[in-house]
């Protein structure tokens, strides 16, 4: 058997040089067994001889465990993508939140693709591979560039809604306060999906898209489409209840569904309201400046007199004004004072995500998921809400747990953003 170290180390060699090759070839499971079991069956006659075996079958047998050994997972699962910050190359790693402040931040992949926030904006890397990535979008506006080809998966979750991108190139905005989405396709195509949009709606090319949670509706306008001078394209209503799957394609501007109109929205500001009072600030966006005038008149007193609808946006003005302690004390009230309301149980899953992003408390911010189903087990943030309560057990090492949670998601939300973490915890892995 003194032969045997020269056999592996001739097969490591040959390994080595099949790997190289492979670098710029198919990475796919399948090809590289067949590269793998190919080299078995090609030991040298002299090898065989000096090793005095039987034959290439018992010598294949011993090659391929060999090539187990030296080549390992990495052949078979090739390295993730790269991502870091353009300006200064700043790696980004999974779950780190990246923040535009006064300029644009833009994420440069080893592939290619890039992701331009800006300024205002705030995401977080959920999930890297060798195939692409998922980037969930707090709030504001992004410009994706995605590369096309080499079977690349890439997801965007904004909210309830989910963007699954294969190559193409879109902007996408994101407002968490009026729930509403907006995408702008300008090259490829897209799968979007949740809410109103259920399992999915492909958009295309030139298409432009808004859609509003909070007001149960999207509208499609499709391109080279003339509307008449000051005519608004119709917007599409739909009831909680709908099935949102029979909205399909329409020859016209717009998609539309025959359904009634919903009254009007909660969030209508009132006319008598001061263009510098909190609401009003808030209402425009500028929330820093919403929080310093809640302050100003009192955020004690506002949480007092606020009105269920007036405390929701209180705790979101504190949250995105980074103040965690008036975030919850705002949401609490509200919880305390209106329970049972599809605001309080919005209430729930706000906290969930504080104390999961901001404290990285993962087993609270399950908590507050899982309260947030129990209330709303068929509301529009139940697939979010299942799925970050999935990942909160998961990172709180409570894997049992997440398993089971993982079982409902997968045949709840099959095409859901957070498939490949169910998958994961499903296989044990």
């Amino acid at each position: 058997m003194s032969g045997l170290p020269e056999l592996l180390s001739d097969l490591g060699n040959r390994v080595r040089i099949e790997q190289d090759a492979l670098l710029g070839a198919d990475h796919s499971l399948g090809a590289v067994r067949s590269k793998v079991l190919g080299l078995a069956r090609r030991p040298s006659p002299a090898s065989v001889r000096r090793l005095g075996l039987p034959g290439a079958g018992a010598i294949g047998a011993a090659a391929v465990a060999a090539a187990a050994a030296v080549i390992g997972l990495p052949l078979l699962r090739p390295a993730p993508l790269g991502v870091t910050v353009a300006t200064d190359h700043h790696p980004i790693q999974v779950g780190d939140w990246i923040r535009a402040g006064a300029s644009k931040v833009a994420l440069d992949f080893s592939d290619g693709t890039s992701i331009t926030l800006d300024p205002g904006s705030r995401a977080r890397l959920e999930t890297i591979d060798a195939a692409g990535a998922g980037l969930a979008i707090e709030t504001g506006h992004a410009d994706i560039k995605v590369v096309p080809g080499r079977g690349g998966h890439w997801h965007l979750s904004a909210g309830p809604f989910g963007v699954d991108v294969t190559g193409t190139q879109f902007d996408i905005v994101w407002n968490p306060e009026a729930e509403e989405l907006t995408l702008d396709l300008h090259e490829g195509k897209v799968m979007v999906s949740g809410c109103v949009l259920g399992d999915g709606r492909p958009l295309l090319a030139g298409e432009h898209l808004t859609a509003s949670c909070r007001d149960r509706r999207f509208q499609v306008v499709r391109p080279n489409t003339a509307l008449s001078d000051g005519a608004a394209a119709a917007e599409v209503a739909v009831p909680a209840d709908s099935a949102v799957a029979a909205a399909t394609s329409s020859h016209t501007a717009t998609d539309a569904l025959s359904a009634p109109t919903l009254g009007t929205p909660q969030h209508v500001e009132s006319a008598a309201l001061a263009p510098d009072s909190w609401q009003a600030l808030a209402r425009a966006g500028k929330y820093k400046a919403a929080f310093a005038a809640a302050n100003s008149a009192g955020f004690e007193l506002e949480v007092a007199r606020s009105s269920a609808e007036e405390l929701s946006l209180l705790g979101d003005v504190a949250r995105f004004g980074s103040s965690t302690d008036s975030a919850l004390k705002a949401y609490l009230n509200l919880r305390r004072r209106f329970p049972h309301t599809p605001l309080s149980a919005n209430a729930a899953f706000a906290i969930g995500r504080m104390e999961f992003d901001q404290r990285g408390a993962y087993a609270e911010a399950e908590r507050w998921f899982a309260n947030y189903l129990a209330e709303q087990p068929h509301g529009p943030l139940a697939r979010e809400a299942l799925g970050r309560r999935m990942e909160a057990l998961d990172r709180a090492g409570n894997i049992d747990a997440a398993r089971a949670v993982a079982q409902s998601y997968q045949s709840s939300y099959p095409r859901g953003p957070h498939m490949r973490l169910a998958e994961r915890l499903l296989q044990g892995r």
